[in-house]
């Protein structure tokens, strides 16, 4: 066992366990079907990490763009536009736009 444990910590191979640990790494190293299921491993990762940032960055550009519009909403009825105008310029719903009027109503 300490064999192992020193073998684990970067030490020389020693005992029966650990040149067969050895060998069997070496082996992996030079062997091109461990390669090829690395890099195929890798390149799977690689493609979902893209994916990820990919949904994440769609995301995040919505929820910035509709803050963008709600804010120029907020804006845009604190100048006293029509409601019509600010569903035109915020692309928001009429909904939207009466429901952010109602609330800065409230505020008043």
């Amino acid at each position: 066992m300490r064999a192992f444990l020193d073998y684990l910590r970067g030490g020389e191979p020693a005992s029966d366990l650990t040149r067969d640990i050895e060998a069997r790494i070496v082996h992996a190293k030079q062997t091109r079907e461990w390669e090829d299921s690395y890099m195929t491993f890798r390149e799977y990762y690689a493609e979902e990490f893209q994916e990820a940032i990919d949904e994440t960055t769609v995301r995040v550009t919505k929820e910035v763009t509709d803050y963008r519009n709600h804010e120029m909403a907020r804006d845009m009825l604190a100048d006293g536009k029509p409601i019509d105008e600010i569903v035109k310029y915020s692309k928001l719903p009429r909904s939207e736009v009466e429901a952010i009027a109602a609330d800065l109503n409230r505020k008043d």
